[in-house]
């Protein structure tokens, strides 16, 4: 809750007046905002393609009392030499291909291969 006062805050307190003397209409106010946030999102992306995985330190944030904490450790760890840009894009890329396949074999699987608690 803190943060979102301090948002506001800096809306009215700082944001706000700055648009006001930096842009001339409420057309060239919204088109320097959209603007900015496309320089930042370009200036972030381009950070995540320099940034190595293996700094952002993930093993520590894992629950070392999980039954598969070495596995889960290991399987991050192969993308500590990645970007983090490449290793988000593999994840999701891996994410697709087991969504896509599941939807495939829904199509093909017929009924009676599910396995079902009311049948037992």
């Amino acid at each position: 809750m803190q943060e979102v006062k301090r948002q506001r805050e800096f809306v009215k307190d700082k944001l706000y007046p700055a648009l006001l003397t930096a842009t001339t209409s409420i057309e060239d106010s919204k088109y320097l905002l959209i603007s900015l946030g496309n320089m930042i999102m370009q200036e972030f992306l381009a950070l995540m393609k320099e940034k190595k995985f293996n700094e952002l330190n993930l093993t520590s944030k894992l629950d070392s009392k999980s039954p598969q904490f070495e596995e889960i450790k290991k399987m991050i760890e192969l993308f500590n030499d990645e970007s983090v840009f490449t290793a988000r894009e593999l994840v999701e890329g891996m994410t697709g291909e087991i969504e896509s396949n599941v939807i495939n074999e829904l199509k093909s699987r017929p009924l009676s291969s599910l396995k079902t608690n009311w049948l037992e």
